[in-house]
């Protein structure tokens, strides 16, 4: 239904009460802006008094410059003091996910002004969980002889990011996928970018994670969430070896690692001095040698006749 037909069909009142409903509907608070040079601000922290209207200009995250997403700070009284937030501009049309959108395009800027920040100190972590596995050990002859610490177990991986990657930027592409924030190393191109995905209300489509880009997949509920530190917690491997305490996994919001390497070679096997009987023809030969578990399966000899000890 048109305006004019809604004029028409609800009179002169019900027409000011539509008004009214859809002024509201753009009328959503933001806590948050960014400056026309790009610069993050908040609005508690402005005092209207003070801002120089011609000169500072408030736009919707992610969108500095564009006059559509030009935003108005508001401070308003009331009888417990004073609130402070931004909005649109009067006219701005809006869908129903203006802020899913500022939620997503705020969490891009506070997860990238981290890592640029992080060049000062040169670390910007992340850990994700990877399998340590003996390469034998499905078909080792001696795990049920002593207790084998080769079977498969998860550990956390720390990874730091900024010995790999200098770059970081927002809606960049790599191959035919964008990703939310793109980082490159500017110096070695061999090194792969990595794709920083910010997940509010769609997930990365399959086709991306399969596509052999190394992506970590960050779920962000509330604004706080950008800040949380970058440690997997949800996965194939967390599912089937992490304990998760019940209170985490209501608390922490879930982030996901694809495309990364999760085999680990376990190496530190069982030591054994080993006696080992040599038939040499009608002679047998004796020798006293230290080896592994490793070693001793790999041992096939017919003729090798086998007494350990393990140390």
């Amino acid at each position: 239904m048109n305006k004019k037909n809604l004029y028409v069909n609800n009179g002169r009142q019900g027409a000011q009460r539509d008004r009214n409903l859809i002024y509201n509907l753009q009328n959503i608070q933001y806590p948050d802006a960014i400056t026309a040079d790009g610069k993050y601000i908040r609005a508690i922290n402005l005092d209207k008094g003070k801002v120089k209207r011609d000169s500072m200009k408030f736009y919707f995250f992610g969108c500095e410059g564009d006059d559509n997403e030009e935003m108005k700070f508001v401070e308003r009284p009331h009888s417990n003091g004073v609130t402070k937030y931004f909005r649109h501009k009067r006219g701005y049309i809006v869908d129903g996910k203006e802020k899913d959108r500022y939620l997503h395009n705020r969490s891009e800027y506070i997860i990238k002004q981290r890592f640029d920040e992080s060049a000062e100190s040169g670390v910007f972590p992340v850990q994700y969980y990877i399998i340590e596995k003996c390469p034998i050990y499905d078909e080792c002859r001696l795990k049920t002889k002593f207790r084998c610490n080769g079977s498969p177990k998860a550990s956390l991986k720390s990874l730091n990011l900024r010995e790999l990657y200098d770059t970081c930027t927002p809606e960049r592409g790599s191959d035919r996928y964008i990703a939310d924030l793109l980082l490159t190393n500017s110096k070695d191109k061999s090194i792969r970018p990595l794709f920083l995905e910010i997940f509010v209300t769609h997930k990365c489509s399959e086709n991306k994670i399969n596509s052999g880009h190394q992506i970590i997949e960050i779920k962000i509920n509330e604004e706080k969430d950008a800040e949380n530190d970058i440690i997997e917690n949800v996965g194939d491997i967390v599912d089937e070896y992490v304990f998760m305490q019940p209170e985490n996994t209501k608390t922490i919001p879930p982030i996901q690692f694809f495309g990364f390497e999760r085999n680990k070679e376990y190496k530190e096997h069982v030591k054994f001095a080993c006696f080992t009987l040599i038939k040499d023809h009608e002679e047998l030969i004796g020798n006293c040698t230290q080896v592994s578990c490793a070693d001793i399966n790999r041992i096939s000899d017919e003729n090798e006749v086998l007494h350990w000890l393990s140390l």
